[in-house]
């Protein structure tokens, strides 16, 4: 017995379902009228702006250098330095980085903000895609399109993340959610680029936000046996288990030192040093 969603009809390019490139254009155009104040002003502020502007500072500085994966940040803590790269994802710091490469700099002073904004908001275009993508799957293009704008509506994702807490790394791990979806989408419907597409969308989002992939792991693994017949659901599962394997090997670079000083790294300490505020009763994810 199978719990796979019915194949959607096949529909003629019609004013009701559109060519794929009309929802495209639409989800883009949607994506960046939500985040046209990241656009037109940067990173919002939220939360954790500041935090976010510094380590973009200082991340580009080093790149400027020649080193190019800053994990010990020479001139933080009145250049003493500090490792916080050790263990802060940089995929979000490394696309600021070169969109500020790409444009030219006329914002002077505020380069770091500006292409943190920029940033978000080629982040939310994809997350519209691979949504539209995903859903695409399973339903008609007209329902992956509006369920592509939902997800950019959602709440959390876009007033939460976004405009209060300026979670870019949470932001950025969302953005890549439904592409591992559609990995799985892939997978079930039996194609052999599923696993290691499912590696690299995985890999994005551990190098975007680790404690976000800790979380989304095990999601997951329960789809993608629940979108496969019973006899083939250990074989998803170990398909699943290998991309995840393979993820953590494409994203060594950063994995691999994390875990290798895991021990001088004590998240715990977030509730006696900020109380209420990084309590799991408070909100769900207390890392930005």
């Amino acid at each position: 017995m199978t719990y796979s969603f019915p194949e959607p009809e096949k529909h003629d390019t019609s004013v009701v379902t559109g060519p794929a490139w009309v929802h495209v254009a639409v989800l883009i155009v949607v994506a960046m009228a939500l985040t046209y104040p990241c656009m037109r002003r940067g990173l919002p502020l939220g939360h954790s702006t500041i935090t976010h502007i510094l380590y973009q500072h200082y991340f580009n500085e080093q790149i400027a250098q020649g080193d190019w994966y800053p994990r010990w940040i020479i001139s933080m803590n009145r250049g003493l330095g500090g490792g916080v790269f050790f263990a802060q994802y940089p995929l979000p710091y490394y696309v600021a980085w070169g969109i500020g490469k790409i444009i030219p700099n006329h914002w002077g002073s505020y380069e770091e903000t500006r292409t943190q904004g920029l940033a978000l908001a080629f982040a939310a275009i994809l997350a519209g895609l691979f949504t539209y993508a995903w859903c695409a799957t399973f339903a008609d293009r007209l329902t992956a399109m509006l369920a592509a704008i939902i997800y950019l509506t959602l709440p959390y994702f876009l007033t939460i993340d976004l405009y209060l807490r300026a979670a870019i790394g949470e932001f950025w791990a969302l953005s890549f959610l439904p592409l591992s979806f559609y990995f799985i989408e892939r997978m079930a419907a039996g194609s052999r680029r599923a696993v290691p597409g499912l590696a690299v969308a995985f890999a994005l989002v551990i190098v975007s936000h680790l404690f976000t992939a800790v979380l989304l792991a095990p999601v997951l693994l329960a789809y993608a046996v629940w979108r496969v017949a019973r006899a083939r659901r250990v074989l998803s599962a170990c398909q699943v288990l290998a991309a995840f394997l393979l993820a953590t090997g494409l994203a060594g670079v950063y994995t691999l030192p994390f875990l290798a000083q895991r021990r001088f790294f004590h998240p715990e300490n977030f509730l006696l040093t900020q109380g209420a505020n990084a309590s799991p009763l408070s909100q769900m994810f207390s890392f930005n």
